[in-house]
């Protein structure tokens, strides 16, 4: 945007990049902040409330497979993690995420695309590692703990490039290490 205020966060030694989106005055202090300093990959949303207009998204993107993994670091905030388009990353709201893994405040799993609700798939605590995964051949499957539970019937072109995605519901939620994987690279973010 034109507020020359910052719009990314560089964090991690690992170097994630973060582009800041909704929720605030333009600055980014307002929507996000880095916990732990530059130590960890943590992004929190300190400000606005409870609604979806928090979020954040990956400056890498990938074509082909590709995974988002993220570390529950809390069990009673609303948050999304997921894959998108760098067409409809751009936007703060879950409904803009394609395939998104809803960590719900009451430690359950729901599966979201599109802003469409697919189901209830148990639960998830604090240490557990969600993804999101997508195969050379567009089939996208998630997974905790690296075991599949679902895979989607909806594909993915795997010759689209995709991002890491997040939307962030409750004012004081934390998203935890998330790592974007590229075909079998180390992560990457």
């Amino acid at each position: 945007n034109t507020d020359t205020l910052t719009d990314i966060a560089l964090n991690s030694s690992q170097g994630a990049i973060w582009t800041r989106l909704g929720n605030g005055d333009g600055s980014f202090g307002k929507t996000f902040a880095q916990g732990n300093g530059s130590t960890s990959n943590k992004l929190k949303k300190i400000a606005g409330g409870n609604d979806w207009t928090g979020g954040a998204y990956s400056e890498e993107s990938f074509t082909g497979a590709g995974k988002v993994s993220t570390i529950a670091v809390q069990t009673n905030k609303a948050i999304m993690v997921g894959l998108s388009t760098t067409g409809t990353a751009a936007n703060a709201n879950y409904q803009s995420i394609e395939y998104a893994l809803y960590q719900v405040d009451n430690a359950g799993i729901y599966i979201y695309e599109s802003g469409i609700g697919v189901g209830y798939f148990g639960s998830y605590g604090v240490g557990d590692v969600l993804s999101v995964e997508r195969l050379d051949d567009g089939t996208v499957q998630y997974l905790k703990n690296n075991v599949v539970f679902y895979t989607s019937t909806k594909v993915s072109d795997p010759n689209e490039a995709l991002v890491a995605d997040v939307s962030i519901y409750n004012q004081g939620s934390q998203i935890g290490d998330t790592t974007l994987e590229i075909g079998n690279a180390d992560p990457e973010l």
